[in-house]
Parts: C-alpha cells; structure tokens; sequence
C-alpha cells in the first residue's frame, strides 16, 4: 500500500483490451490498498501524471497491528472491499460502454457527413 505525498497518478483497468481511466489520485490519497487488506492481486494499473513521490506502507508492520483488532472489523472491511471492487468494475465497465458510443456517434456522424 502507498500513501502519494506529491504529484498524481492516472488509475485505469484494462477491459476487453482497452484501457478505461478509473480515477485520478492526489496528494494524501492511498492506493492498493484493497489488495493490501484482502491480500489479493491487483487489477488496475497506476501511472504517475508528474514527478510523484510515494510512501511505503509496510506490510508486515501493518498486519501486527490489524492482527490483534476484532474479528468484526476484518469482516466488515472485506465486505467493504467487495462492494467497492464490484462498483469499480461496473463503474469501468459503463465508462468503457461510454467511450464505445461516443467513438460509434463520431464514427456515424463523419460517415453520414462523407
């Protein structure tokens, strides 16, 4: 898991070979950290926009701490982490059906107009 101290990062996923931006991250903002909780692979991609400078948050470290936490809270976050990977991959998935129609009305529009 990262913590991004300066710059910013473009998040996208590849869907059906086509990369679909998620979201933009910021200063103070996390990311990976729903394969961080879960243990689980990720599966979008982060690039840096600019120059960006990023904090390690150490595994290990981090499950000392989590470990010893109420079995609730390991629950509730995992059901958490599902709805939130289940919204993210609708949310990609509408996005890229945006794009396609928009490229499909574009693509009508200069053909009618030839």
């Amino acid at each position: 898991m990262y913590l991004l101290n300066s710059g910013s990062l473009k998040i996208t996923k590849m869907l059906d070979g086509r990369e679909v931006a998620i979201r933009t991250v910021y200063p103070g903002e996390m990311i990976g950290e729903m394969a961080f909780f879960d243990r689980s692979k990720r599966f979008v991609t982060s690039t840096a926009l600019e120059t960006s400078e990023l904090a390690i948050i150490d595994v290990d470290q981090f499950y000392n701490y989590f470990d010893r936490q109420p079995i609730w809270l390991r629950r509730m976050i995992d059901t958490l982490l599902d709805r939130l990977r289940d919204l993210t991959e609708h949310l990609a998935v509408a996005k890229q059906g945006t794009a396609h129609d928009s490229q499909c009305h574009v693509d009508s529009a200069s053909q009618t107009s030839a």
